[in-house]
């Protein structure tokens, strides 16, 4: 309940402040993920190109230092391509999704986890599984079930200095999980 009011409120905020105007904005010269996206030849990659700045500001300073970043929400596996490139050698990604044909994007540096992120059970496994989290990104179901159980079971796990990261918040404001016809993406992060 307490993250429903608080989502409510950081989305009326978010837009009464007028940043859906932020979407013509230049892009942020000098940022490796802007660079990397724009110029990506891999697998794709779906993101909203103004979270580029958000995330270059946060994870910054856990580039080089070989973090564990959870994923939920693979997709096509492109994102895990390009965290792997900003973050570095070393760096460990765990990619969490409901579908079973992104295994196919495992490898040495990357596990898959398949399973229902609105299943607490699974999220125990998550936990059990990867003892350490330093930043834990949700762009998985975008439903207010998912988002919800994904915070309370994972947020106590991330490292104290770590990041917790929800995608697209505004989704979990309307009936039934859909792209709006007036596309407002909304992050919240937790550190």
């Amino acid at each position: 309940m307490i993250l429903t009011q608080l989502v409510a409120r950081l989305f009326r905020q978010w837009t009464a402040a007028g940043v859906a105007g932020a979407q013509s904005m230049p892009l942020e010269a000098g940022n490796p993920l802007t660079e990397y996206f724009f110029g990506n030849t891999g697998r794709t990659i779906h993101k909203w190109h103004d979270y580029f700045e958000i995330y270059h500001r946060h994870f910054a300073r856990f580039r080089g230092c070989s973090p564990i970043v959870v994923e939920i929400g693979v997709a096509q596996g492109g994102s895990l391509q390009m965290w792997h490139r900003y973050f570095g050698p070393g760096t460990q990604i765990v990619g969490v999704d409901i579908d079973p044909r992104c295994r196919q994007f495992e490898d040495r540096s990357t596990t898959i986890l398949i399973g229902d992120q609105a299943d607490r059970r699974f999220l125990a496994e998550v936990r059990t599984r990867t003892p350490r989290i330093d930043i834990l990104i949700d762009d998985g179901g975008h439903t207010m079930t998912q988002q919800t159980t994904t915070f309370e079971e994972m947020y106590p796990h991330i490292q104290p200095n770590g990041i917790y990261l929800c995608e697209d918040m505004n989704t979990s404001l309307i009936a039934e999980p859909r792209v709006p016809t007036r596309c407002i993406s909304t992050t919240a992060f937790w550190s």
